[in-house]
């Protein structure tokens, strides 16, 4: 299994026809160092299936902890069968955070930084 954890990533050589429905499917290229990201999730399961026959493996798309920065997948999660948005590479919060005590002010913290 080949776990993408955000950011961006390589990939063998695609043709040009593989490329195209690589960009269509919502991933972006930079050209500078030759990786992929995911530039719009609307098609990620297309994109994760695009991926997984290029990389001949399950490809599975980690999640961020909106908290602590860290990765996970979403099997080990305590929500995943109510979760909206599974396996979708978006920020979540991590086990270790969830079970913190102030977790909200940790939250509030993090998110006054950002705006």
């Amino acid at each position: 299994m080949k776990i993408i954890a955000g950011g961006r990533f390589k990939l063998p050589f695609v043709g040009k026809e593989t490329y195209i429905e690589l960009m269509r499917a919502g991933l972006g290229y930079n050209r500078k160092d030759g990786t992929f990201f995911l530039k719009e999730t609307e098609n990620v399961d297309t994109a994760k299936v695009l991926l997984q026959r290029i990389l001949r493996e399950e490809v599975v798309f980690a999640q961020r902890c909106f908290i602590c920065e860290s990765h996970f997948t979403c099997s080990i999660c305590a929500y995943k069968e109510k979760c909206r948005t599974p396996d979708l590479p978006l920020c979540c919060i991590c086990y270790q955070c969830r079970t913190r005590t102030n977790l909200y002010d940790l939250y509030l913290e993090k998110s006054r930084r950002m705006i």
